[in-house]
């Protein structure tokens, strides 16, 4: 656990992706740290401007689902029309937890950049 040695802090932030999307309440904080592939990072708050880190993560289609990349190409369950969401959907879970104190503001700002790939690209005509 993050906060198990000599790390003192009053706010700990985490990213944690997962394929399952129930979100993780105040009281299972331990099973988001625990979670497979979850980045966690203790913070010392403050004033505006203290405290204020970067916790980054990277996860592949493959990996969150346990599957070889080909078969991320292939199945239908990993990809979708433009219009439409794919049907093995997966999620960023983005936390913060305060040990042992009340709840107070906390803002975060979160980045997420997508890699894409399109397939089956249609050739249009020239006009």
């Amino acid at each position: 656990m993050i906060n198990g040695g000599n790390v003192q802090c009053n706010c700990i932030a985490g990213v944690v992706p997962s394929n399952i999307s129930t979100a993780f309440g105040a009281s299972e904080w331990e099973r988001a740290e625990e979670s497979p592939y979850a980045k966690m990072k203790p913070l010392l708050m403050g004033s505006v401007g203290v405290g204020q880190n970067t916790v980054t993560s990277y996860m592949s289609t493959a990996k969150i689902e346990g599957v070889v990349r080909p078969a991320v190409q292939i199945e239908d369950g990993y990809s979708a029309l433009i219009s439409a969401n794919p049907s093995n959907p997966w999620y960023w879970h983005v936390l913060n937890y305060q040990p042992g104190q009340n709840a107070s503001s906390v803002f975060q700002r979160v980045r997420i950049t997508y890699y894409c790939v399109f397939e089956g690209r249609l050739q249009l005509n020239v006009s």
